[in-house]
């Protein structure tokens, strides 16, 4: 489907194609581990992409190329239109990411809204440092690095609990 004849159309099969492989996705990632070396790494490439001369999406993005914005328009999420210009664009890798952290988050029984609450706060983030930079933003490495965050201090967490139940019972002082 042509992005630019039926947007609406259009985000909504990039969306249900998004989460369906980010589900399936998520059912590989055994281990938290696992899942922070992938957010790394996907971080990483995606940010090389965005702001590297050579990578594809600065490509994409490029003004000057005659059909950047066409292609925005097919490999790209386009959010709300205020004043006919986009408020965002996420990527499809955003949202696949996106719903690849959601699924394993269920699966491995993180809070939910906790995790869709870090996923939110880091695409805000990135349109704030968007717009504040007045350039161009890659999201994935941020929504990445959130839930990098959200992981490392779930750990810190679960393992002070691991250590207070490990500990021997205090004794009350003999009267």
């Amino acid at each position: 489907v042509d992005g630019v004849e039926l947007p609406l159309l259009a985000n909504a099969g990039r969306l249900l194609c998004a989460v369906t492989l980010g589900a399936v996705l998520a059912r590989l990632v055994e281990r938290a581990s696992w899942l922070v070396g992938l957010a790394l790494v996907a971080g990483a490439i995606d940010a090389w992409s965005v702001w590297s001369d050579s990578g594809i999406s600065n490509r994409i993005l490029d003004a000057d190329s005659g059909s950047g914005n066409h292609a925005l328009d097919l490999v790209g999420f386009t959010g709300p239109v205020v004043d006919g210009h986009a408020l965002f664009t996420l990527g499809t890798t955003d949202l696949v990411f996106a719903s690849l952290f959601l699924a394993w988050a269920h699966a491995w029984r993180v809070d939910l809204r906790v995790t869709f609450g870090v996923l939110v706060a880091s695409v805000w983030a990135a349109i704030i440092w968007a717009s504040a930079a007045d350039a161009d933003v890659p999201v994935l490495p941020v929504m990445c690095a959130g839930m990098v965050l959200l992981l490392a201090g779930r750990s810190f967490v679960l393992r002070r609990r691991v250590r207070r139940w490990n500990e021997p019972p205090v004794e009350a002082p003999a009267p």
